[in-house]
């Protein structure tokens, strides 16, 4: 089988050519199907922008000039990454038609390329129902390809995705009035689609991680403490000020470590000695993928109060590494987090959160990391969902 992917974002021009979340998916899907052809389009639609702030055209210009307009690597997985920069056209509108047509462009060259190796893709994959969307659905008719679109984008649409009424913007509704199969990462996703009567089916198929990456370490002992660590940007968005105050109402025996960089970090360390618990927070920053399994390893529990979240690849991290969780009903935990393996609170809800904390510094040590651990590798593991995504296919590719 050959597949072509195409996310509907990708790191910026700073980063390392394989440092994508959607790298880390492709390359383990090409692990576990060696059999496979797979490419994956990146297409950076930010920094090839031209910027609006007359300020930023000094950085804009050195892109420009040093750049590499077209990258290939061949993983030894077998993926083969196209990477592109291209220029935006000088006079483009801003608006999501030129986003769109920008990355048709950037996309067919890769496609061309692929082709040209491998033959005919199967089947185009979109990561997103737009900008990603709405290219694969114009390219697959212009090539005469399958199209498959996996929603990742959460609150759905986004509000920039929609018209003033709150419907979603043609693009999105094209993409999935003419795809031809959906899915989602999450049920709540799933639901969303659906009830805007964009698709008919949305199929769930969650994230996955690469099993060798997140595993357990060795069984922590009963000390009558407990570690918690958080992963994610400290933020509104990621419960953190609901985070530290049910902290604050912890045994002073336990430990929070936040790992994540964000522009209001400051301001919640700031929170945290207010509430006086800075002497028991520790706050990590940005951490490099290699360390993080280490980070897991050495916590009792993972907790992150999000507000809102499409799915929570952070959560599987935690559970491979055979960690009990801590979330919030907000979206995507509600279909990773169970009785077996952590606890689900409302959002927003300080003295709820405390209360599963306190629980989890109690009976944190009966939760069994081997349990955990299989827990995820039967229903996120990567070669689960290639299973699952390979019969997803089969739903278009045996009517051939």
């Amino acid at each position: 089988m050959n597949v072509f992917i195409i996310p509907s974002w990708c790191p910026s021009t700073d980063a390392p050519l394989s440092g994508s979340f959607f790298v880390e998916q492709a390359r383990s899907i090409a692990q576990t199907r060696p059999d496979w052809k797979i490419a994956l389009c990146l297409c950076d639609l930010v920094s090839a922008r031209p910027p609006r702030n007359p300020l930023g055209w000094g950085r804009y210009m050195k892109n420009l000039l040093k750049i590499p307009r077209r990258q290939t690597h061949h993983h030894e997985s077998g993926l083969i990454e196209y990477k592109i920069w291209k220029p935006y056209d000088i006079l483009c509108q801003r608006k999501l038609a030129d986003t769109v047509d920008h990355l048709i462009d950037a996309a067919e060259w890769a496609l061309d390329q692929f082709s040209k190796l491998h033959g005919t893709p199967d089947i185009i994959h979109a990561m997103g129902g737009t900008p990603a969307g709405t290219a694969a659905v114009r390219l697959g008719r212009k090539r005469k390809i399958f199209v498959a679109i996996t929603e990742h984008m959460g609150p759905f649409p986004w509000p920039v995705y929609q018209l003033p009424d709150g419907t979603p913007v043609p693009e999105i509704i094209e993409a999935y009035n003419q795809a031809d199969i959906c899915a989602a990462v999450s049920s709540h996703l799933a639901k969303k689609i659906t009830d805007l009567k964009l698709a008919d089916k949305v199929e769930v198929i969650p994230n996955f991680l690469d099993d060798n990456i997140f595993y357990p370490g060795k069984k922590r002992e009963a000390t009558g403490k407990c570690d918690f660590l958080s992963v994610g940007g400290p933020s509104h968005s990621k419960g953190t000020d609901v985070l530290l105050s049910a902290f604050a109402k912890l045994p002073v025996t336990s430990t929070l470590t936040i790992v994540g960089d964000s522009l209001e970090k400051k301001s919640w360390e700031r929170f945290a000695r207010k509430l006086n618990i800075a002497s028991r927070v520790k706050w990590h920053g940005a951490v490099s993928r290699e360390e993080m399994p280490l980070l897991y390893q050495a916590c009792d529990v993972f907790v992150l109060p999000s507000r809102f979240e499409s799915f929570g690849i952070v959560y599987l991290e935690a559970l491979a590494c055979g960690k009990p969780v801590v979330a919030t009903r907000c979206g995507g935990p509600d279909d990773i987090v169970s009785d077996l393996n952590g606890i689900l609170v409302p959002v927003n809800d300080v003295e709820n959160l405390a209360d599963a904390m306190r629980h989890m510094i109690c009976y944190h040590i009966d939760y069994d990391p081997q349990i955990l651990r299989a827990d995820f590798t039967q229903r996120f593991s990567a070669k689960t969902v290639a299973d699952r995504i390979e019969q997803w296919y089969g739903c278009v590719l045996e009517n051939i």
